[in-house]
């Protein structure tokens, strides 16, 4: 028996329309026409295992690596592509719709599947997605990036790039407090809106609006 996986976070890295094989860990430097890639290989940590020329910290890394070969899908664009990568089924096209765009009716991606099992941890999601969209153009946000079937309430966390104010190793300013509001602001604001909203609670309230705001709460 193998022993319990001790790992406790994972970096999904999805490279939509990435290198080709040919540019990896499979140059066919022997192959004819076409399929011969323009890179040469180059030996790596690993006997046997050769990798493009340009990825010699790569090759000082193989035997921390497990390359596979044969995973495939049989999608002709890039929407149904990301769809199986991100959730692991075959993207069934929504009309009217074009077929690549986020539906309620997706299988949800990987993330979603942790969110659903894990929850929060710490005042922490299960799973975040950054830094944007993937995405055709301005438009048709690709299917399988969020909780598809699952519901909503289990979308990743959304961290996103929004201009040269959000440098590596910083928070975005949606997540920061502003100068002017210290924590001990925000907790007397949050307790009058509690005080507020205590007298306006119906049966028929969504606990999830305010768990919801709990939540973003504990992040901050």
């Amino acid at each position: 028996m193998q022993p319990t996986a001790t790992a406790r976070a994972c970096i999904f890295l999805h490279i939509t329309g990435g290198p080709a094989q040919q540019e990896t860990f499979d140059m066919k430097p022997k192959a004819t026409g076409a399929a011969r890639g323009e890179f040469d290989p180059i030996a790596s940590r690993v006997p046997g295992i050769d990798v493009c020329e340009f990825m010699p910290k790569t090759a000082q890394m193989t035997h921390h690596l497990s390359i596979i070969r044969s995973m495939h899908h049989d999608q002709t664009f890039h929407g149904g592509g990301t769809h199986y990568n991100l959730t692991g089924r075959p993207h069934q096209p929504r009309t009217p719709q074009p077929e690549y765009y986020l539906d309620s009716r997706d299988a949800p991606c990987v993330g979603a599947v942790f969110q659903q099992l894990i929850g929060f941890r710490a005042g922490l999601p299960a799973s975040v997605h950054l830094p944007f969209w993937i995405q055709q153009g301005n438009v048709g946000r690709f299917a399988g990036q969020d909780a598809g079937f699952l519901g909503q309430r289990f979308n990743p966390l959304r961290v996103f790039h929004v201009g040269k104010t959000d440098l590596p190793g910083s928070l975005p300013r949606t997540f920061r407090l502003p100068d002017a509001i210290p924590v001990s602001r925000l907790d007397r604001r949050t307790s009058l809106l509690t005080s507020l909203e205590r007298g306006r609670e119906t049966p028929e309230t969504p606990s999830r609006w305010k768990r919801q705001r709990e939540r973003a709460m504990e992040i901050l």
